[in-house]
């Protein structure tokens, strides 16, 4: 036999004089890449021959469709409302005096801390004292909501968690419970140069410690509001 082209994936050897097979063809030897779906787009399996590069998809998977989470976040200084999608992130700077609804703790502990008032707008267990701190002067709206502090720990668990010269008020008629779970618990602490003015709303200690506790030349006004404690305690108030 005269041996012909040598035998690929899809065509077999054979002899150039009488047309007799001298080697069977190869077959295709496909390996397969996963193409995963985004926001707009669908995704695919391509499966290409390592021997002949032919290639082919299948195993359709629909896009996903937009979904985005949002968050506020500071960046640069700016309290900015973030948008995040698989495919985008767009930002939208929140305007200075803007009250804030948040309905969540990391969004609270943020804005908080940027310096804007916030208007609750939902029941939150906290896993951590909402620190407010600096040169911010904000209003917490709790528009009848409930904050409630209760994780065990060794130290001091509360709501808020106010120093080094913060202004805050309370209003909103709204529900602060520091729970039962540590050893210590305050519902607010107001110290070192800060001032803290309640205006309603009710705040009860379910153990030994501090419904508002204040010292180092911090300031409490209180215009109203209902404030309970499970257990007598010294400086309880």
């Amino acid at each position: 036999h005269t041996p012909g082209a040598e035998a690929n994936c899809t065509t077999a050897q054979t002899c150039t004089v009488c047309g007799a097979e001298l080697a069977a063809a190869l077959n295709h030897n496909y390996e397969a890449v996963v193409t995963a779906p985004t926001c707009t787009a669908d995704g695919y399996t391509t499966h290409t021959c390592t021997r002949c590069n032919d290639t082919y998809t299948d195993t359709p998977v629909n896009a996903t469709g937009h979904a985005e989470t949002k968050e506020y976040k500071v960046i640069d200084s700016v309290l900015y409302h973030v948008a995040t999608c698989g495919c985008e992130e767009t930002r939208e700077a929140v305007e200075a005096g803007t009250v804030v609804e948040v309905a969540n703790q990391a969004d609270l502990q943020t804005v908080v801390l940027a310096g804007y008032s916030v208007k609750i707008m939902a029941n939150l267990d906290l896993t951590a004292a909402i620190e407010i701190y600096g040169d911010v002067n904000v209003t917490i709206d709790m528009n009848g909501k409930t904050l409630t502090a209760d994780w065990e720990s060794d130290g001091v668990v509360e709501v808020l968690f106010i120093h080094d010269g913060a202004t805050v008020t309370v209003t909103g008629n709204g529900t602060m419970i520091s729970g039962d779970k540590a050893e210590t618990n305050s519902v607010i602490s107001c110290i070192d140069n800060s001032t803290l003015t309640i205006e309603n709303g009710y705040f009860y200690s379910a153990s030994c410690g501090d419904v508002i506790y204040a010292r180092t030349n911090s300031t409490v006004y209180v215009k109203g509001g209902r404030f309970e404690c499970a257990e007598d305690y010294y400086g309880t108030w």
